[in-house]
């Protein structure tokens, strides 16, 4: 295809791109990861998740392995709403993220490469940021379905959004 690069599949579903970033972890080092937050691979590393969510006192974020658009995401602050068995990826709760007068958001941006060796990339002009439809609280322990619209900023979600 020629939209496509060898390799990119690797970002394309969530177990996938946590794999990835292990790899890249064990290559230069957990001091150099600090931009993603702590990650599990289930049901594979459900005991290396279930030692953690032990050890630390906030929420998780669990997410399909193979699933787009906000589908399946959920907070988790118990154990027991974890599946030891159902495949997915469960990563630690930023709980201070950084917030738009409030809202969560994200950046998309636009790249083409034409070459990577040597490396040859264009950035086009126009950006997108997307902004979560409610104001941001910290997770609570009985977080309702309707507090995902504070916590994801999709379309689909924002578009589901009944109004406040």
């Amino acid at each position: 295809r020629v939209n496509h690069f060898p390799g990119t599949f690797c970002v394309g579903r969530k177990d996938r791109l946590t794999r990835c970033l292990a790899r890249f972890r064990r290559r230069v080092g957990k001091e150099a990861c600090s931009f993603y937050p702590k990650t599990f691979l289930l049901p594979s590393e459900y005991e290396g998740w279930k030692k953690a969510y032990k050890e630390g006192k906030g929420a998780w974020i669990w997410k399909p392995s193979a699933s787009a658009r906000g589908l399946g995401i959920k907070l988790v602050t118990r154990l027991d709403q974890v599946s030891k068995s159902k495949p997915g990826v469960i990563q630690a709760y930023i709980s201070s993220p950084l917030l738009v007068r409030g809202f969560k958001f994200d950046i998309r941006l636009y790249v083409v490469a034409t070459s990577f060796n040597p490396l040859k990339l264009y950035l086009f002009d126009n950006g997108l940021v997307r902004l979560s439809t409610r104001k941001y609280q910290k997770a609570q322990k009985h977080s309702s379905q309707r507090s995902r619209y504070m916590h994801l900023t999709n379309y689909r979600c924002e578009r589901l959004n009944p109004k406040p």
